[in-house]
């Protein structure tokens, strides 16, 4: 009898000995798994400080908006030109300098290459940077050009005419109309605000308007 009682103890621990395996190893298992957790939580939290701490200038369906070559309307001889990954080239006179950036907002951030050279820190509202370099504040627009129209509403037609973004048109020659007198150009077609040439900035494409008065030969 104390034979098959052994025999049944033995039995019993036997089967009670691969669960304890079973165990263990989902024990390591979860141990592995959160493990991995870990570190992937760890990767993340480094990837979202450096991203806050290096942000890009924005990016609009590939292209960086704020990209283009901007002049000083109050010295020619300045130039910035902020480049497509986050680059710059800064032109003053028979000196240039150059760096990269970021654009946070309206807080334009100049890092410039040259090594105890000083960041600065400039201001991009509407298209348009306030800058202060070498003592001086510049205002700087982008350098384009735009087209201005002349609707002569049947009168002899003038040619369109290429004008620099934050520059003025010179007047040209007043068109002729059979049996009207020319009285001047428009901003709008209903002849609500005159043109002044030589005076009124371009800052985008525009037409201005001829207005006419029928002659009666009075």
């Amino acid at each position: 009898m104390e034979d098959i009682k052994n025999t049944a103890e033995n039995t019993e621990n036997e089967e009670k000995a691969p669960s304890i395996k079973d165990n263990k190893k989902l024990i390591i298992l979860i141990s592995v798994i959160l493990a991995a957790v870990l570190l992937v939580t760890a990767i993340t939290v480094i990837l979202v400080v450096t991203l806050r701490n290096d942000p890009e200038p924005p990016v609009s369906d590939g292209v960086w908006a704020e990209a283009g070559t901007y002049y000083s309307t109050a010295d020619s001889e300045c130039e910035l030109t902020l480049k497509d990954g986050g680059t710059f080239d800064l032109l003053y006179g028979d000196k240039r300098e150059m760096g990269s950036y970021t654009l946070e907002g309206e807080a334009l951030t100049l890092d410039f290459s040259a090594e105890g050279k000083d960041d600065v820190t400039a201001s991009y509202i509407d298209g348009t940077i306030v800058l202060s370099y070498n003592g001086t504040v510049l205002r700087m627009i982008k350098k384009v050009n735009y087209t201005v129209k002349f609707e002569t509403s049947g009168g002899t037609q003038i040619a369109d005419v290429q004008v620099l973004n934050g520059k003025t048109v010179p007047r040209p020659n007043d068109p002729d109309k059979e049996n009207s007198i020319f009285v001047g150009w428009y901003k709008d077609s209903q002849y609500k605000h005159p043109f002044i040439f030589d005076s009124d900035i371009v800052s985008s494409n525009l037409t201005v308007y001829a207005r006419w008065i029928e002659d009666t030969g009075a």
